[in-house]
């Protein structure tokens, strides 16, 4: 066993489960920001990867990874970790490349937990949200999504009481869309601007957005909700002369049969024989 662009160094069986350390056949890395490459290690780290499972086996990639040194002094970047190829997986991948299409062609015949349960069994434990997650990763590739028109935007702090940004969150999808620099309104307002497919905002009370709208026009009572829905009519409005109603803020009418048996009730006779 000995995927392209890895050296293979040892291999051990710990517990039924195959585990093969290496490390990535490179001798320099690449900055992602500036484009510099650079063969100044920095450290390294050690990055678990799950493949296929041989002979009913496990199998678990450990990984030394390196982390080079950005030599570039304008960039503001200054360390940057060696991509792994395309073949052996993905940036923030758990799996090798080819997990990933078995996942994707289990997920789209069984779905979730009848391919859980069938994976299992093949040694290949994957949970049941993970093979939707990689049919909808490869239709998300496939197709890219349309500009959000529901949107959230939140308030959080670089460093708390020196700088806060604005995060902006496609309700719909449930993804990240832009990070802004501050909490200003003047800033979201101009992001706005650039996106003005936007229908929908959702955002809380805080002071750095400004005052919430206002409403254009008066709240529809309980009465008028029900006369839309059902169609009929809402009952007539009752004077507003009278005493007042106990345990209600409106008015009614004093001879309400009702109004009388609740005082009758509040004063101890209920008026109806037990």
């Amino acid at each position: 066993m000995n995927p392209p662009g890895l050296i293979v160094e040892h291999r051990v069986i710990v517990d039924g489960v195959v585990e093969v350390s290496g490390r990535v056949a490179g001798a320099a890395g690449r900055c992602p920001d500036c484009g510099t490459s650079s063969s100044s290690c920095h450290s390294r780290y050690v990055r678990t990867l799950s493949d296929l499972p041989i002979s009913g086996a496990m199998v678990k990639l450990r990984l030394s990874v390196r982390r080079f040194r950005c030599k570039q002094r304008a960039c503001h970047r200054m360390t940057c970790t060696e991509g792994l190829p395309a073949s052996l997986g993905r940036r923030h991948g758990r799996r090798v490349a080819r997990c990933d299409e078995l996942a994707h062609a289990v997920g789209l015949a069984l779905g979730g937990r009848p391919g859980s349960r069938m994976m299992a069994r093949l040694a290949a434990p994957w949970s049941k949200n993970t093979l939707p997650r990689a049919v909808r990763h490869k239709a998300a590739a496939a197709c890219p999504a349309p500009a959000a028109t529901v949107i959230g935007i939140d308030d959080f702090a670089w460093r708390r009481g020196h700088g806060y940004g604005s995060i902006v969150v496609d309700l719909e999808r449930r993804a990240v869309i832009d990070i802004l620099p501050d909490r200003q309104r003047d800033t979201v307002m101009a992001w706005l601007k650039e996106n003005p497919q936007v229908r929908i905002i959702c955002r809380d009370r805080g002071p750095g957005l400004g005052p919430r709208p206002r409403r254009r026009r008066p709240r529809p009572g309980r009465w008028r909700i029900a006369g839309i829905c059902s169609g009929t009519p809402p009952p007539p409005s009752l004077p507003r002369s009278g005493p007042s109603c106990p345990g209600c803020a409106r008015r009614c009418r004093p001879n309400d049969p009702w109004i009388q048996r609740l005082r009758a009730r509040r004063s101890g006779f209920s008026g109806r024989p037990r």
